[in-house]
């Protein structure tokens, strides 16, 4: 069981001692309401952390079989914001954001691992609402995730959130990743794969994630889907797994923007570009000849920052 408390008696710094449990999440998601945030007003500071956070030998292989990941003595690359999406959740929940998570669309992860996690490695695992801007679509906010052993950051994650609508005022800012993806050229590597009508309702029972929009034809409809979409990390992570194993013990750096969905049943192509340690990938759903996820993924120097 999950143990959660809040810290200097603020409900909206939440901690835990143990995975932090979903089913009462989705509770507080469907009954919460309408977004609440006006034009100006910036999202509360709000955070959460799980003290001592880990994970199963057996959901972890269980992962990799879904992603068609290679067995090894580490965490996965994306593991670690599997866990963490738990406490993102739940601050999205929470009565004290302002911003409704039904229709909230995941736009962008950048992910920087500075040393591999070993697969029954405790650590503690942090999130926080890191801010946001006005964008053309909307209003697009962060999230920041990050594994933190003994003082040293292990392992780091900004996550990008898009909430459409025209409430939120005049687009401001420039989006705080300075890193952009270039445009994919001459690709030397490709594949294809399937994608199975029941990938979603697996991938929900590995990672907790059962978002409707994933399991079932009928609910995605009801979200404005034609069908139901794998999740965009499901597709992420299987990129990563047709690339060259890299160095688990140099940093390196997965970059992602989701472009658009991947429909359950559908087969999919990925190209990629890759010259030594660094690979530029675009994945594509069935005839859409525009790319659903770009990615890039590669080594970077100790010092580099999920930022740049």
């Amino acid at each position: 069981m999950a143990v959660c408390c809040n810290t200097a008696g603020n409900p909206e710094n939440l901690e835990f001692t143990a995975k932090p449990p979903m089913l009462p999440v989705y509770l507080k998601v469907f009954t919460k309401g309408k977004t609440r945030l006006k034009a100006g007003q910036a999202l509360p500071a709000l955070s959460a952390v799980w003290r001592g956070a880990g994970e199963t030998r057996a959901l972890v292989a269980a992962y990799r079989e879904l992603c068609g990941l290679p067995s090894g003595d580490a965490l996965p690359i994306l593991y670690p914001y599997v866990l963490g999406a738990r406490m993102q959740m739940t601050l999205m929940a929470s009565a004290a954001f302002p911003v409704s998570p039904l229709g909230i669309v995941h736009a962008r992860n950048n992910v920087l691992q500075r040393r591999a996690i070993g697969e029954t490695e405790k650590f503690d695992l942090h999130c926080a609402v890191a801010g946001q801007r006005v964008v053309k679509q909307g209003l697009e906010f962060y999230m920041s995730t990050w594994a933190e052993q003994d003082g040293a950051i292990l392992w780091e994650c900004l996550s990008s959130y898009l909430v459409r609508g025209s409430r939120f005022g005049e687009p401001d800012g420039p989006s705080p990743v300075v890193t952009a993806l270039p445009e994919l050229e001459q690709p030397n590597r490709e594949f294809a794969w399937d994608v199975p009508e029941n990938t979603g309702r697996r991938y929900a029972k590995v990672t907790g994630d059962y978002n409707p929009i994933h399991l079932r034809k009928t609910l995605a409809k009801f979200f404005g889907f034609p069908k139901h979409i794998v999740h965009g990390m499901w597709s992420l992570a299987r990129c990563a797994a047709s690339l060259p194993a890299y160095d688990p013990a140099r940093p390196v750096r997965l970059d992602a923007a989701f472009k658009g969905p991947v429909f359950l049943g559908s087969r999919v192509t990925m190209k990629a570009r890759s010259e030594g340690e660094a690979h530029r990938f675009d994945l594509f759903c069935a005839d859409n000849p525009r790319p659903v996820v770009a990615g890039a993924l590669r080594p970077v120097d100790a010092g580099d920052t999920v930022l740049g």
